[in-house]
């Protein structure tokens, strides 16, 4: 695994919208591991992925339970 991913290379992977990573991120929830001043694109670290018991993990399963 690359030591950084791109947003859409890290919604791939993870199985998260890019549009949820971002509103994860605003929220502070999962937080990338840079974030480009000029541009704002995020890069994401393999330890950014969310692990099961994470609050990622739990409000993606709250939201797929309702």
């Amino acid at each position: 695994m690359r030591a950084s991913m791109t947003i859409g290379d890290f919604s791939r992977a993870t199985h998260l919208s890019a549009k949820a990573l971002r509103l994860y991120h605003q929220s502070g929830l999962l937080t990338p591991a840079a974030v480009d001043a000029r541009n704002g694109y995020r890069q994401y670290a393999p330890s950014s992925w969310p692990t099961p018991g994470s609050s990622v993990s739990c409000v993606r399963s709250a939201c797929q339970s309702t």
